[in-house]
This record gives C-alpha cells, structure tokens and sequence, in this order.
C-alpha cells in the first residue's frame, strides 16, 4: 500500500512537473535578485587565550576547564573573573555607550566617523542608496553626518550611582550589540570576537577597539583594588619623602653649625634630631620597599591575552553568499511547487466526496 502511494506521489508530481518548474524558475529569480541586492557585510574576528594574572586557578581548574566544566564560574573570587562573564561586559550600556563615541575608519571617508553616526546614518539608507554604495562602489555623503548630540539634561545626574539613557540610546546600543559576536570556548579556552560591520575597515576597527576596551576594562576589574592600594601608598611616599628630606636638612645643618660644640645642651639637640631622622628614615625605607612590593602585586595579578589570530581586515564579504542564498530559494521554489501540486490534487479530492 505504501509502495502503490509512493508511485502515485511519483507519478502525480511528475505529471504536473511544469508547474514545479515555473515555481522553481520563479523562485530562482527572486533568489537572484535578493543575493544581488542584499546588503553587503564583513566580518573582522580576532582570537586569543586570556590568561588571568596572580595564578589564581588551581591545576584542578584547570584541569575541569579542559574537560568542560568551570569549576570558578567568576563568583566566590575576587581575583577571579570567569571569560564566561565576558560577553555581559560586552553587551552591558557603559561597555556599548564608550564603543557609540569611538571614531572609526570608513573606506572612501578621509575624516574617521562616529560609530554611533555611522550606524545609524546606515540604517537610514535607501535601498538605491545600499545598491551604489555595494554594487556600483560609490561614496555615500550621508554616511558622515553627525547625528550624536550631548544630552544637557545628563549634566544633572552627574552625582547619581544610577545611569540613565533615552530611546534613541537604547536603540543605538541594541545596533552596536547586533554587530558584535564574543564567544568564549570552555574546553579549549579560547575567547573568539567578532564584528560585522558593511565596511571592511570598520569592521577591522570595531573588532580591534571591541578588543582593546574589553582588554581595558578586564584589566580595571581585576586589579581594581590592588591599583587603589597603589595609589595610597604612592601618596604616602611623597609624604614622607618630603619630611624625610625636611628632617635630613635640619639635621645636616645643626651638624654644620655645632661642629665644635660639646654642650649638655648641644648634645640633647643633636640627640633629639638624630633620633626624629632615624624615626623618618625607617618609615619611610618601610614605605618604599610597599610601595615596590604593590608595585609587582599590580603587575603579577594584571590579566594577559595571548592573541593567537590578530584582526585584519577581510577581503571577503561574509554576506550575502549567492551561492547559499540561490540554492535556498531553488529548494523553496521546488517544495512550494510540491505543495501547489498536492493542493490542488486535495481540494480535487474533497469536491468529489462532497458531490457523492
């Protein structure tokens, strides 16, 4: 019985082959049409091994990464922060928000463009304007409008812990975010960023600054606290350099003066400056060696990324693929042949059984 259904399928298919061939055709030629006319895009993608400073993970950890598992997870440490986390910091407003004031560089452009401009003066395009701009490789003025303004009302939430943003933000963050891609593979530790803009250079650009602040703000995150101890002690040593050198000075030059002087009075004088510039000069040697001591502790527990692939910038377009996209559309076409086929063989069949 399956076998009889299955030549019948064959053999009504076959018989009504033009109309799968006219829908094939038909779709086939909006196939064509949609992979010439689809925005050109390029992808620039880096990949790095991002190394966390002050050998805080364990051989166990380790060893769980390279089955897997994050045994850390970025919590419950922290001189820990898991590459997990990375794609949040990416995603999150202030990350996005500096990315929006970054300059890029735009092909046939000689002055570098506002992301955030550049982007949304791309959103604005016409399609006639995408098709000289792709197909027939003209400059496209609008591109370098400026559209960015500064928010006055902003200025009055200056002392606030909250951020605030407006639509027109939102959206602009939500544009950015779209065009870029970080991913972070467990079992190889292997952090891979990407982004995808419809110029090649910007592309380049926005996956190398993407890069960078991410690198930035990793760094801020992770020696943080360590960087404040820093800048406490170095405070402190200008401090106490100053009153080492003052006590040095009256010390030096009561010397100077009662070379030849041996009284009871002298001697107590002479006594009491030795000792406050004994006192001062402890201190501050003990002072010093800290401050070298947090110095090192700065730069043992700052991150390091091992770039295995650096950005460049891509030759290729990474969309649209014509091939991919006309064989998409042909094997649309065919199906929906298929269907027009059996359809009308259906509704055939059902005016027979409501006639009987």
């Amino acid at each position: 019985m399956l076998d009889l259904d299955l030549k019948w399928l064959i053999k009504t298919i076959w018989k009504k082959k033009i109309t799968i061939i006219v829908s094939t055709i038909l779709f086939s030629i909006f196939g064509i049409i949609n992979s010439f006319f689809s925005p050109y895009q390029y992808t620039a993608s880096t990949t790095m091994i991002p190394v966390q400073g002050g050998g805080s993970t364990t051989n166990i950890s380790q060893l769980a990464s390279l089955a897997g598992f994050d045994l850390m997870g970025g919590l419950g440490n922290e001189k820990y922060i898991s590459p997990n986390l990375y794609p949040l910091i990416v995603k999150s407003s202030p990350f996005l928000e500096e990315l929006s004031n970054f300059k890029i560089k735009v092909k046939d452009f000689d002055e570098r463009i506002l992301l955030g401009d550049f982007l949304y003066n791309y959103s604005k395009l016409s399609f006639m304007d995408i098709y000289k701009k792709d197909l027939l490789g003209r400059k496209i003025e609008i591109l370098n409008k400026i559209n960015i303004k500064k928010d006055d009302d902003k200025l009055n939430l200056l002392n606030v812990k909250y951020s605030s943003f407006s639509n027109a933000d939102k959206l602009l963050y939500d544009f950015i975010s779209e065009k870029i891609s970080i991913n972070y593979i467990t079992r190889e530790g292997i952090l891979r960023i990407q982004a995808t803009m419809p110029d090649p250079i910007s592309a380049a650009e926005l996956a190398q600054k993407t890069t960078d602040l991410l690198q930035k703000k990793i760094i801020e995150f992770k020696v943080k606290k360590a960087r404040e101890e820093l800048i406490f002690l170095e405070k402190r040593y200008l401090e106490t350099q100053q009153k080492f050198n003052e006590k040095k000075m009256d010390f030096a030059e009561f010397q100077d003066k009662n070379l030849n002087l041996i009284s009871s009075r002298s001697n107590i004088k002479f006594n009491q400056l030795q000792s406050e510039y004994d006192l001062i000069s402890n201190v501050f040697l003990q002072i010093a060696q800290q401050l070298e001591s947090q110095k090192l502790k700065v730069k043992k527990e700052t991150p390091i990324f091992s770039v295995i692939e650096p950005v460049t910038v891509p030759l290729i377009r990474s969309s649209p693929i014509r091939t991919k996209i006309l064989k998409i559309w042909l094997l649309s076409g065919i199906i929906f042949g298929i269907i027009i086929v059996l359809a009308n063989y259906a509704l055939l069949y059902l005016k027979l059984i409501f006639k009987k």
